[in-house]
């Protein structure tokens, strides 16, 4: 974490959800959607870790912030580094997209500590389906 300054961090983040391209992404799982305003995600230090805040719309809520903070990899199990993160926005659209935006974000920040198969975004939770381009 220390050999990356927060700039490099939010464009690490940016591009991990689906924004490298893109300044809006539209998230989809099982006919639910999410639109997930890559450009204006932000990372921040917080006490031992991150803090990701994400803003987000959908039919529930048309303007929500989810909040995701991530501990930096501290142990190893099976020989693996874990990074802990946790959603603390509350309510139903948090609970239902804050695992999958805690997966991607750290995947993105920390992907430099992780096998190369691990980075990459796979599943049907949360894959970006389309993007929209900047104004």
């Amino acid at each position: 974490m220390h050999d990356r300054d927060i700039d490099d961090l939010t464009a690490a983040l940016h591009a991990g959800l689906g924004g490298g391209t893109y300044d809006e992404v539209i998230w989809g799982d099982r006919g639910a959607e999410l639109l997930v305003r890559c450009a204006q995600a932000t990372v921040e230090r917080c006490a031992g870790g991150l803090a990701v805040t994400v803003p987000v719309a959908c039919d529930e809520e048309p303007a929500l912030e989810l909040r995701v903070l991530i501990v930096p990899p501290a142990k190893t199990v099976g020989g693996e580094q874990v990074v802990a993160a946790h959603t603390v926005t509350p309510g139903p659209v948090a609970a239902r997209w804050g695992p999958v935006l805690e997966r991607v974000a750290a995947a993105a920040l920390f992907a430099e500590r992780q096998p190369a198969a691990d980075r990459r975004f796979a599943g049907a939770a949360g894959a970006p389906v389309v993007g929209r381009d900047r104004a």
